[in-house]
């Protein structure tokens, strides 16, 4: 290896340290763990797990909005929105769920 590579490797392992060791540096890399969700196995709920959580917590949806009129009573689709989790179910129906609370607000059919 050459005087001059030695050199280059020396001055990325200085500036690399000094990113990590920098404490206002670090706070711009933090990055908040957006919360995971997916579809139960029965398709009635949908098990969350934020940051804060050990394990995943089962949200009961259909349970709390009732099975819906036109289409299938299972849950079909999951997005993140404003913060909120919506999930779609039926044919034409959907819920929103809260990340802070968890509350389900049953947002109706059309």
């Amino acid at each position: 290896m050459s005087k001059q590579s030695l050199g280059t490797l020396l001055v990325m392992a200085v500036a690399a340290a000094a990113f990590v060791m920098d404490p206002a540096l670090a706070e711009d890399r933090k990055v908040e763990a957006e919360p995971e969700a997916r579809i139960s196995a029965d398709g009635r709920a949908v098990e969350v797990k934020r940051a804060a959580d050990k394990e995943s917590i089962r949200v009961p949806v259909l349970d709390r909005c009732g099975n819906p009129v036109p289409g299938p009573p299972k849950i079909l689709h999951l997005k993140f929105y404003e913060g909120d989790l919506l999930a779609h179910y039926g044919k034409h129906c959907w819920a929103r769920i809260s990340m802070k609370t968890l509350e389900v607000e049953c947002s109706g059919c059309d």
